[in-house]
């Protein structure tokens, strides 16, 4: 066992909150969502993150990102979570047709009475954007990080081989909890036969070990240490998952190895993992405030082989995954009163399994609290 490496007032308290903000969601690359989402000209998603709304928008055939604000008095841009439309203030009619500089005005002289028709410097507040096989990443530095900082080779490798996507689902919803509660518990993986026994065990070729007796002692906690990078805390995970032959396998291009159930953890807020290839599932956990963030899931088919009609099937996939999630919350939303209720850091503890966590937590203590 290990002494406690977090704070519990990383998980409640706004000053710790405000640090996550500035360190992490401004300065990192972050998974927005997919290419299949902005295909077409127009076509759009917004991402709420840390309290700002970004828009990821095709424009004229580019992928293009800025926050949802208007640089006139505030007004959003686009509306609702996916449509397609051009960027055009909602409140007065501002005009960013490429998502960068004004480029139109409505009652043009009501704004300027000399009747100059420039733009003043007038422009949207832009964000950096990058994509990698389906998958589409954004940074709102000024000067963002090298990827390859923060992605390695192998996952960047592993994005280009996805292959291409088809039909996609989502479903969204608020979560009672800090967000960093769930990136940790999706990293555990004890955490399944206890939590997921009836739903997720069947699956899993592992069983519950005879209960050790434990006696009393007040010897010191171990302490785990380790210099960790920031490309330390992504990482993809397999393990043998057995599946039978499903009815869609023969109308899809797999690129993913077979009987495997692959977990990719990308730092800081999402988990995305794929059953035999056979479907994507993308997990965001995006911050609304320091005790709650918008859940946000994505199903994604590969690419087709053949037409067929995956309507039903996304459907059917999203409800058992949000069954599952139903499940974590039981346990999680009590987690988060509990550490709000005995924050003492002395209290709590750590297995030796839970590298990928501590790991985590060394991290954002050092590189983001403590700064």
């Amino acid at each position: 066992m290990k002494k406690a490496l977090f704070n519990p007032q990383w998980y409640f308290e706004e000053s710790f909150f405000k640090k996550e903000e500035e360190a992490l969601f401004s300065e990192k690359w972050i998974f927005a969502g997919v290419n299949t989402w902005v295909e077409k000209n127009g076509d759009f998603f917004t991402l709420p993150l840390a309290g700002k709304e970004i828009v990821v928008h095709n424009l004229n055939n580019e992928i293009k990102s800025y926050l949802n604000i208007c640089p006139h008095r505030g007004g959003p841009l686009v509306q609702g979570i996916q449509g397609n439309s051009m960027p055009i203030c909602k409140y007065h009619g501002w005009a960013f047709r490429e998502g960068d500089h004004l480029t139109g005005q409505t009652n043009h002289d009501w704004f300027s009475s000399d009747q100059k028709d420039d733009s003043c410097g007038r422009k949207l507040l832009n964000v950096h954007t990058k994509v990698i096989g389906p998958l589409v990443f954004i940074n709102q530095s000024k000067n963002p990080i090298n990827f390859n900082d923060q992605f390695n080779s192998e996952l960047v490798d592993l994005f280009e081989k996805m292959g291409n996507l088809s039909d996609t689902g989502f479903c969204q919803f608020i979560s009672p909890m800090n967000w960093k509660l769930n990136i940790e518990n999706v990293k555990d993986f004890l955490h399944p036969y206890y939590i997921h026994e009836a739903s997720f065990i069947p699956y899993l070729k592992m069983e519950k070990s005879i209960p050790t007796r434990i006696v009393s002692s007040n010897r010191p906690l171990d302490v785990y240490e380790k210099k960790i990078t920031l490309s330390d805390l992504s990482f993809n995970r397999r393990s043998e998952f057995s599946v039978n032959d499903v009815w869609w396998k023969k109308f899809i291009k797999v690129t993913q190895p077979e009987n495997t159930y692959q977990n990719t953890y990308l730092f800081p807020n999402t988990n995305f993992f794929s059953v035999s290839g056979l479907y994507y599932v993308f997990q965001q956990y995006l911050p609304l405030t320091s005790k709650s963030f918008t859940y946000r899931m994505v199903i994604a088919i590969p690419e087709k082989s053949q037409k067929f009609d995956s309507n039903a099937l996304i459907n059917s996939l999203l409800q058992v995954e949000r069954n599952v999630i139903k499940e974590d919350d039981v346990i999680l939303t009590k987690v988060q009163k509990n550490l709000e209720k005995i924050n003492d850091q002395n209290f709590y503890t750590h297995g030796d399994y839970e590298v990928d966590i501590m790991n985590q937590m060394i991290y954002l203590n050092s590189e983001v609290y403590q700064k």
